[in-house]
């Protein structure tokens, strides 16, 4: 049941209408830092309101590399790739033969600045460890195979101003 609202409400994301525009990473961009709470999604959803994981993802810039993430599952800043595409954003953290993807997907809910820029507010995110390398050579393909065990969330800017 909680799978397929995510799955509702994930899709719902991918079909609300950017800011005139604004590519979702342009708006991650704006929002430099971000921090996401997620809850574990498919059949071990959880029943608490507390989430499971907490991230932030610090110095979202144009060079893309320069992204870091720090999760509640790990100890210290870690780098990620990010490969921005038609799904969302994905960050890639790779770890051995595994990777963390952490994808923010479009914005959810716009506020309008005192300059008259339309800022997202939230994003909705999806983030998930896995074995899938190819995540690197096409991230969207990587993304709509995710496993049901995935985490399902939201991220939101740390500072809009």
């Amino acid at each position: 049941m909680k799978t397929a609202r995510w799955i509702a409400s994930a899709l719902a994301a991918l079909a609300s209408p950017q800011a005139p525009g604004v590519t979702a990473y342009e708006a991650l961009k704006d929002a430099r830092d971000l921090i996401c709470e997620f809850n574990r999604a498919g059949a071990a959803a959880s029943r608490s309101r507390d989430p499971d994981m907490l991230m932030v993802i610090e110095n979202i810039v144009a060079t893309r590399e320069a992204a870091r993430i720090v999760s509640s599952r790990s100890v210290g800043a870690k780098p990620v790739r990010v490969y921005a595409t038609g799904t969302g954003v994905h960050f890639v953290q790779d770890l051995s033969e595994s990777v963390i993807v952490t994808t923010v997907l479009a914005c959810d809910q716009w506020r309008v600045n005192k300059d008259g820029k339309a800022l997202c507010r939230r994003f909705a995110a999806v983030n998930a460890w896995h074995f899938d390398q190819s995540v690197h050579r096409n991230p969207d393909r990587a993304f709509l195979r995710l496993p049901g065990t995935s985490y399902a969330g939201f991220c939101e800017p740390w500072n809009l101003d």
